[in-house]
């Protein structure tokens, strides 16, 4: 359980990073790092939070993971059709 609790909480962390630099990304006029960049992390991310609600059997915190799981998955497809908007 505490490993599962460190594992999402990092994963939860980097996915909270990568989102500041995705707007940084797109509402500054700086370009840090390229669009494919962020779709790579966000499915990274992604595989992390499944394998946590793999491991993972308590109701709450699936439930929690699966919102963190549809917002990142979210993220992935607005991130695709922002470059295809931008391009």
């Amino acid at each position: 359980m505490i490993v599962n609790f460190k594992l999402y909480f990092l994963s939860s962390t980097i996915l909270i990073i990568i989102l500041i630099f995705y707007y940084l990304h797109y509402f500054t006029l700086y370009e840090f790092l390229p669009l494919e960049y962020f779709q790579l992390k966000f499915y990274s991310i992604i595989i992390l939070n499944v394998l946590t609600i793999i491991m993972d059997y308590e109701l709450n915190s699936i439930l929690f993971k699966l919102s963190l799981l549809a917002s990142a998955i979210t993220e992935v497809y607005s991130t695709n059709f922002l470059h295809d908007v931008h391009s």
